[in-house]
Order: C-alpha cells, then sequence, then structure tokens
C-alpha cells in the first residue's frame, strides 16, 4: 500500500505487481477527502499557494466567512497561511476528471445530497453568488466614501435584503460589505475590452441618424452594460450614450507614450516597401494601437493618395511642433470644413494663406452663425 500527498488531498492507492482496472478499487481503497468537510471532493479547486485543494462550495463559504472581519482571507491549509486570491481559481478539469473515474459512487452520493438539501446556483436580486460585480456609485458609511464608483468585487453572499460583496479595495475599513442590490452592477464580459469606471475614448465619430453627437477620441466613463452588445457611457461634455464594444476603447498610454487623438508627425519618410506613403513633416493623428509595438495613424496626406492609416513604429512619429498656435489650429478648421487634408503645419506658416484663412474662417462664422 502506497500513500500519496496531493496538496492537501490524500490518496490511498492499492499498488500490486500487476494494477486491476480502476473499476475494480472500492471506494475505501481509493480516497480523495477536502480538509474542510472531510467528505470526497466535489468540484476541486486547488489554491496555488500550497496546492491544496478543496470541494468548490466549502472554500467559498469559507472565504465569506473569514471576509467578514478583514479584506486578507488566509489559506484553510495548516502551516500554509499565505493570502487566498481574491478571484477563486476555477474548477479543476483535470482533478475533477480523476475523482469522476475514482470516486464515481461517492460523487453522485454527494451530488444527490446536496440537491435533496436544495442546493445549486440560486438567483439573488438577479445576481449569483460568486458573479462579478463593480460599485455603480460611491458607496458610503454616513457620510464617508468606504468604496469608490467603479470599485470591481465578488458577491459572496446574500440575505432577503442585501448583497455581501468582496470588493477589491476599500477607502476606509476592510473586510466584505453588505450593499444593497442598486448599489452594484454586473461586470463587463470579457470580451468587452473595457470594464465598469473605466476611463475610455471614442474610436471615431459617434453619429445619432447624421447628427454628430460624439466626436473621435472624446473621453468618457464606462458606466454599465446596456442590453445586448451595447455598454453605456458618459461621455465628456455629452452626457450617457449606448454605444458597442467597437466605438470606444480604453484611455491608456500607447507604445511610445502616445494616445488616441494626439497630433503628430512623421519623423522619417514612411514606406512600404519601395513604395513611399507619407513624407517626413506631414502630421496626422492617433488612431489607436495596432499592435503591442506599433499605433495607428491617420495621416493628414499621403503620397500615394490613399486615406487609409498607417501602422507605425513609435520611433517613427513625434508629437507634431507648434499644434496649438492659431494659424495651425486654423488650418485644422479648414480641413475639416472643406475636405482639404493637405493643409499642414508646414503650409500654415505662408502669410497669404494665414490672411487668406482668416477671411475664410469670417465668412464661415458669419454664415454657420457659430463656430464648427
Amino acid at each position: 500500500q502506497g500513500h500519496f500527498g496531493v496538496g492537501s488531498v490524500r490518496t490511498v492507492l492499492i499498488v500490486s505487481a500487476v494494477m486491476a482496472p480502476l473499476d475494480d478499487y472500492t471506494d475505501e481503497e481509493i480516497e480523495w477527502a477536502c480538509p474542510l468537510c472531510a467528505d470526497v471532493l466535489l468540484d476541486p479547486v486547488t489554491l496555488p499557494c500550497c496546492g491544496g485543494s478543496f470541494c468548490q462550495q466549502c472554500l467559498r463559504c469559507w472565504v465569506a466567512r473569514q471576509s467578514e472581519a478583514s479584506d486578507r482571507v488566509r489559506c484553510p491549509v495548516t502551516g500554509c497561511n499565505q493570502e487566498v486570491p481574491r478571484r477563486l481559481p476555477a474548477v479543476s478539469h483535470v482533478l475533477h476528471g480523476t475523482l469522476e473515474v475514482l470516486s464515481r459512487r461517492q460523487l453522485q452520493q454527494r451530488r444527490q445530497e446536496e440537491t435533496e438539501a436544495g442546493g445549486g446556483e440560486r438567483q439573488h436580486f438577479g445576481f449569483s453568488l460568486w458573479q462579478e460585480v463593480a460599485a455603480s456609485q460611491d458607496l458610503h458609511i454616513h457620510s464617508d466614501i468606504v468604496v469608490g464608483f467603479g470599485t470591481a468585487g465578488v458577491i459572496i453572499d446574500a440575505d432577503a435584503e442585501r448583497l455581501k460583496v468582496r470588493f477589491d479595495a476599500r477607502v476606509i475599513g476592510q473586510g466584505a460589505l453588505r450593499v444593497l442590490p442598486a448599489e452594484v452592477v454586473a461586470q463587463l464580459p470579457a470580451s468587452f475590452g473595457v470594464v465598469i469606471g473605466q476611463r475610455v475614448a471614442a474610436s471615431s465619430d459617434l453619429m445619432i441618424g447624421d447628427r454628430l453627437v460624439v466626436r473621435f477620441a472624446t473621453q468618457g466613463t464606462v458606466l454599465k452594460a446596456s442590453g445586448g452588445n451595447r455598454i453605456t457611457v458618459n461621455f465628456d461634455g455629452f452626457g450617457n450614450l449606448n454605444v458597442i464594444p467597437e466605438e470606444i476603447q480604453a484611455h491608456r498610454p500607447l507604445v511610445g507614450g502616445f494616445f488616441i487623438g494626439n497630433r503628430v508627425q512623421a519623423s522619417v519618410d514612411l514606406y512600404a516597401n519601395d513604395l513611399l506613403l507619407v513624407r517626413t513633416g506631414v502630421c496626422g493623428v492617433v488612431k489607436g494601437a495596432h499592435s503591442d509595438t506599433r499605433v495607428d495613424v491617420q495621416f493628414d496626406h499621403r503620397e500615394d493618395g490613399q486615406t487609409l492609416g498607417v501602422n507605425v513604429l513609435p520611433g517613427q512619429i513625434v508629437h507634431a511642433r507648434n499644434e496649438t498656435t492659431g494659424s495651425t489650429l486654423l488650418g485644422r478648421w479648414i480641413g475639416e470644413a472643406t475636405g482639404w487634408t493637405h493643409i499642414t503645419v508646414a503650409s500654415m506658416r505662408n502669410p497669404a494663406l494665414i490672411w487668406f484663412a482668416g477671411a475664410f474662417w469670417g465668412w464661415l462664422v458669419a454664415r454657420r452663425g457659430k463656430l464648427l
């Protein structure tokens, strides 16, 4: 008889010169026990700190109880004492499959007992236990903010009136917090690429019918999922707008320290093979990340006449010079109004063109009655 310790799972195997088929072993000969309930592991999860394995529900209950007093929940394995991660591991498919073979009868009995006891997933105010959520607003105790808007968390318990949430961070105090259902919202699916409370920017001009409502690169804050494949974003200077994930992107530094919407200019001639695409000094706007090492830039003028963006290395562009001078801004406004995308920083230094730009702008304001 050999004994093999696998984390906190105890395995007893009968070893003989010629091993019998696994189905020939009895439940008494093969035992896989959860250290919390001392029963066969059901939906086993393994902690990375010491390799200890537990029933998924047993570990969840342990975390829920320990979270009452502290943000830091320690591993229940004697002698480990490492902090349990805030997001518990998924069920171990390898261990689960092994148990289905070695302890099938015990597992069937445990599942039957769970069913008779009313176990299984239940909804609480439209949420499930261990669902990912985020604070839908600043959460207060009296006048003090204890959890900021957008802070992520996990629902670990519920009662008749409130949800018990273990937030990733608290401004004041520690431990899980009991909140009203309206004080949290379901976290967005990972496929959306953004999370509740994150700062984002419009990936393009956003329209309602024929009306431009949010300009490209306008920043905003993700508020919640709005049903289907849409997200509610509060855009600066506009308000709430429901968008699809492709219409926004995380507002963060791109490679080279650039941001979406930055005005840049080519620092070298840009080629595709032997074809010159963009000359040195031509300006453009950063549209977003192309990859981890490149950014997409929409240049004001391409030598080949195309209007597609160009993906460049950060060393091939620099922040545009003098982009905040009146003549340059006027050139950009004229370009937007007329489609003359070849107007550049260099051309707006021409005195004659500056005079023409001023006259044109006066005419445009008088005609439209407002700035673009």
